[in-house]
């Protein structure tokens, strides 16, 4: 796809489908962007791209336009940032959906007729993977995502072995381009506990270089991988887990475990060479869990491979301040899950309508151009799909970083 601009619906100007008076005025998007009686190039920082089910528009470096081709009605003409985009069926051929982008301030627009569109797809591919690129969620340098288990409640595809194609699918909806990838995802669904144990130290690297060269195919990077350790894991499990963030390509295990957990998993965070981002919550009641500056400070203490996964909403239920931590304590910091609760364990809401101070956040490490990820965890009660709700996240903290 290196050079694909933007693809115009019909026949190119001047091919005799219809005349180009004709074709301008039906279609006001190739109006103003002055086509001429032949196909041209120009130079245009949009692209194009096949995923999964959808059209993705990238225009520069931050934006990006999800269009789902089974769902599109023809014609549709929507404005974005300044930017309308057409949508229409070719020809009346289901099979087929073209994308007319132009730049109204630019006056600028690439033409590929729909012949030369469907030779770019590539036989024999996911279709995720047929025309990817690397998704970019990066917002004001700000390095944006999720952790995959916002996703949890969406079904499995029957008969697979693990939710990856799903979570894939999912993110590709949401252009989200770096991801903490959680465990359960990878492995059987509903199996009994030593089940999994067996499933777990039976399982070759193989299964997760394989799971990463699919999201790498669909243009998502894999940031860090969620173990959550309790204390029935033995050794030898321990040991597999580090070895499968190694064959994923991270060298960051976010965990939600306990301090005396974390002291077994120091000899493994050595050798290994990984570091563990300790994950919290707001248990204040158990001074075993992760949820207060001194708790993460024992585990900093421990080694020097382990980090801190602040999540922020957990932290600001636990009536401490998050700006301020993450002042303190950034070089130890590997990435925030992010999430608005209200303060003394209040409840997880919908963005904007709880306590934790979200865009305060976000606008600090703008600002100070640390390297912390900030991902959406979604946890409250939304009206809409998971799909839906870390949609609007992501442009709740799109818009905090604008």
């Amino acid at each position: 796809m290196d050079g694909l601009g933007v693809i115009a619906d019909g026949p190119a100007p001047g091919s005799g489908g219809y005349d180009d008076q004709q074709r301008q005025n039906r279609h006001p998007v190739l109006r103003a962007a002055k086509v001429s009686n032949r196909v041209h190039r120009k130079k245009h920082n949009a692209k194009v791209e096949r995923a999964g089910e959808y059209l993705r528009v990238t225009i520069g470096v931050s934006r990006t336009i999800m269009l789902k081709t089974k769902s599109v009605k023809s014609p549709i003409d929507r404005k974005t940032d300044g930017l309308r985009l057409l949508v229409t069926r070719f020809r009346g051929r289901r099979e087929t959906f073209l994308v007319g982008l132009a730049a109204l301030e630019e006056n600028t627009m690439t033409i590929i007729s729909r012949r030369d569109f469907v030779k770019t797809a590539f036989a024999g591919m996911p279709l995720y993977a047929a025309l990817a690129g690397k998704i970019d969620s990066v917002v004001s340098g700000v390095r944006l995502g999720t952790i995959t288990y916002s996703f949890r409640q969406l079904p499995r595809t029957p008969g697979a072995s693990d939710a990856v194609d799903v979570m894939i699918n999912a993110l590709t909806e949401c252009g989200i381009g770096e991801i903490e990838l959680f465990s359960p995802d990878l492995e059987p669904a509903r199996l009994a506990r030593e089940e999994l144990r067996k499933w777990r130290l039976s399982t070759p690297a193989d299964h997760y270089k394989a799971v990463r060269k699919r999201f790498e195919d669909a243009g998502i990077s894999l940031f860090a991988y969620t173990v959550n350790f309790r204390n029935d894991y033995t050794d030898e499990e321990f040991d597999k887990a580090f070895e499968a963030a190694k064959a994923l390509g991270v060298n960051i295990i976010a965990a939600s475990t306990q301090l005396s957990v974390a002291k077994r998993l120091v000899p493994f965070a050595e050798r290994h060479k990984i570091n563990v981002a300790m994950h919290g919550h707001s248990n204040l009641k158990d001074p075993d869990e992760f949820a207060t500056p001194e708790s993460f400070a024992k585990a900093l203490a421990m080694s020097r491979y382990f980090k801190i996964n602040l999540d922020i909403g957990h932290f600001t239920a636990a009536n401490f301040d998050a700006v301020q931590f993450i002042r303190d304590n950034h070089d130890h910091i590997t990435h925030l899950h992010i999430k608005d609760r209200k303060k003394n364990d209040g409840a997880n809401l919908s963005w904007g309508e709880g306590e934790t101070p979200i865009k305060q956040v976000l606008t600090f490490l703008k600002e100070k151009k640390y390297p912390i990820r900030a991902f959406v965890e979604y946890e409250y009660r939304g009206a809409g799909t998971p799909i839906e709700e870390v949609k609007k996240c992501m442009a709740y903290m799109r818009q905090a970083l604008a």
